[in-house]
């Protein structure tokens, strides 16, 4: 019994030693960290700002009020970091026409660096980061043009520090609340409360080449609530709700899309000196797939396999008391004005759904409104592109639309555009289902003082090519009973129809109905010559009115069609 009292003592006594060393080790351990750490952070401190300072040949300067290092836990805290451009050396560098395209600055109250792997960084010259976190950053970009030709290819982002580092790695940069600021040529972009978060980073000698990642990341997910911008130089603003990217997913989202213009329809009509119509557009849905971030980040191209439009309005209006068509239209087709674009985009493939198109006029000769509406439209755009190299392999843009004319009728219509055409070629098919002619009264008495009294439209078809200058084609009326007033002049002050034109109109002037009462179908042989100052699309309704003239054997110059 003594000797087992005796051997548990020694036990007891072996297992206070050892708790007591390591506890002693872990206390020297921690002191010595503490200590290591309060000399390495204004070390760091002190290092970080010479390289930045020296990285950018004295261009830029960096500021922090205090540097925190947790050598335990691998963290670095630093308080008010500003990052700020030397106005002399940007003055240097653009004389000498040596300035990079942007140029940065930013500040933020807190960024905190967790997970630091010290020994990797030590033995294999590897940094390796947990998670960098930025809260409130203020970012500003300086945008300059510069002119030089003879600039070198800007260096791998690896080439900066492979002296120093084999790799760097951050699992998570989180950057909550971010403001950015872009500046140009006086015109200021900004955009509040970026949230953004980019996941398994990584600078290596391969990274930058690898397709599977964007900006070195793995993934990257930005989100905006809300953003809005007055459009330079014109009288719209732009504004949108929820945008959400993911890289990963190749996804774009975004919801309340608008263009509204921010002045009246008359004060626009004063002011235009184009013959635009004023737009006022608002899209409730935008979802584009097949995103390829990089080819934009590297190219500047807009490439993507699919994009979603739906639940929207698109209101045009024009004042012709004030507007004028004294401006050439010619080489302004909706192909034409895609190439024109500034912006490199393929998109392979736009859907519409439950769109509403409508167009009002105000009559300069009667001072009334006039309007056109189409509800309910969908379909398909194909190969909406205005990159040459890739319109070579195909060069043609589709349109296959449908929705209800009025309200009321099926408007089905097939364009198809020639992209790389000089004359703009073109050509458009297409039919509009049986509905009352009456209802196109909602614009033909305002702007014509014309009014339809009754009319069964049976089907209409129609096949029509053209360019700048001819369109050409066959256009088929199927109809019965049309019957027109002439109204009274609004200025005469007598209301009601004009009976004996009216009936004169009808007796002699229009055939009221196709085929006739004989059995006679008049079939109409379009040719029709281009007014240079008409619009596109007031192209193709004059084209197709051609051919309501020919079936209905109307006189244009006495009714005013």
């Amino acid at each position: 019994m003594v000797n087992r009292k005796s051997d548990q003592t020694k036990k007891n006594r072996t297992l206070r030693i050892i708790l007591y060393s390591l506890g002693s080790i872990l206390l020297i351990g921690l002191i010595a960290s503490w200590i290591l750490s309060s000399y390495l952070a204004p070390y760091l401190k002190s290092e970080i700002t010479q390289k930045v300072h020296e990285g950018s040949d004295g261009l830029y300067k960096l500021d922090m009020k205090d540097l925190d290092v947790t050598l335990a836990t691998g963290t670095i805290q630093i308080q008010e970091l500003k990052l700020s451009a030397d106005p002399n050396i940007l003055k240097k560098l653009n004389s000498q026409d040596s300035l990079t395209e942007f140029v940065l600055e930013g500040s933020s109250p807190s960024l905190r660096l967790s997970g630091l792997k010290i020994i990797d960084l030590l033995l294999y010259k590897k940094l390796r980061i947990s998670s960098i976190r930025l809260d409130a950053l203020n970012l500003v970009l300086h945008q300059h043009k510069t002119n030089n030709q003879k600039k070198e290819k800007p260096k791998m982002a690896y080439e900066l520090f492979q002296k120093h580092l084999k790799s760097l790695h951050i699992g998570i940069i989180d950057i909550k609340k971010a403001d950015l600021t872009i500046k140009n040529d006086g015109e200021d972009l900004h955009v509040k409360k970026i949230d953004l978060e980019m996941k398994d980073f990584l600078i290596d000698g391969k990274s930058e080449q690898n397709p599977s990642r964007v900006l070195f990341a793995k993934d990257i997910q930005v989100s905006l609530p809300q953003f809005d911008f007055q459009i330079p130089n014109s009288p719209y603003k732009l504004s949108l709700k929820d945008l959400r990217l993911n890289a990963k997913d190749s996804l774009l989202t975004m919801s309340d899309l608008m263009v509204r213009p921010m002045v009246s329809r008359t004060t626009f009509a004063k002011n235009d000196q184009e013959n635009k119509a004023m737009i006022d557009l608002k899209l409730g849905g935008f979802r584009m797939t097949g995103l390829h971030l990089r080819r934009f980040i590297q190219d500047r191209l807009i490439r993507a396999q699919h994009l979603l439009l739906e639940k929207g309005n698109i209101d045009l209006s024009k004042d012709k008391r004030y507007q004028q068509e004294n401006v050439s239209k010619i080489g302004e087709n909706p192909a034409q004005q895609i190439m024109a674009f500034n912006q490199r985009i393929i998109l392979d493939r736009v859907d519409l759904k439950g769109i509403r198109l409508s167009y009002t006029e105000r009559s300069k000769r009667y001072n009334r409104d006039g309007t056109v509406h189409f509800n309910q439209i969908q379909g398909t755009l194909r190969n909406v592109n205005n990159d040459t190299l890739s319109l070579r392999r195909n060069s043609h843009m589709e349109a296959d639309l449908q929705g209800y004319a009025m309200g009321e009728g099926l408007l089905k219509a097939y364009f198809n555009f020639d992209m790389l055409s000089r004359n703009g070629r073109y050509s458009y098919k297409g039919s509009l289902e049986r509905m009352q002619a009456p209802a196109y009264n909602k614009i033909l008495v305002p702007l014509l003082n014309i009014e339809l009294n009754s009319g069964n439209i049976r089907q209409i078809k129609f096949d029509i090519y053209g360019d700048d200058v001819n369109s050409k084609g066959t256009f088929h009326f199927d109809y019965d009973h049309f019957k027109v007033s002439i109204l009274q002049d609004p200025d005469s002050g007598k209301k009601g129809k004009k009976g004996f034109l009216s009936l004169l109109a009808n007796t002699f002037l229009i055939n009221d109905s196709n085929p006739d009462a004989n059995g006679k179908y008049t079939v109409a042989q379009i040719y029709y010559t281009r007014t240079p100052e008409h619009p596109y699309f007031k192209v193709v309704w004059k084209t197709l009115l051609q051919g309501i003239i020919e079936c209905t054997g109307t006189n244009p110059d006495i009714l005013p069609l």
